[in-house]
């Protein structure tokens, strides 16, 4: 009895992890969009001023890029 007790305490605390794996991969993954969005008006702020500015948009587009696998990521478990 205590043993499937245990059991049953580890199955419900491996969902609730794995819900909760899912919620933060979905929140880092729009986190990235956010900063992606952030970046490329820097990168175009830079660019109407004249400094270098490619930089921050290939790092935005990795970003872009790591959100939405993050979110697909998510989805898909």
């Amino acid at each position: 009895m205590i043993i499937t007790c245990v059991n049953f305490d580890n199955l419900c605390d491996k969902i609730i992890l794995k819900n909760m794996n899912k919620r933060i991969r979905l929140v880092i993954g729009v986190v990235f969009i956010i900063g992606a969005l952030f970046g490329g008006l820097v990168g175009y702020d830079l660019r109407s001023v004249g400094q270098q500015y490619n930089h921050i948009w290939v790092l935005s587009i990795i970003s872009l890029y790591a959100g939405f696998d993050w979110i697909s990521k998510s989805l898909n478990e």
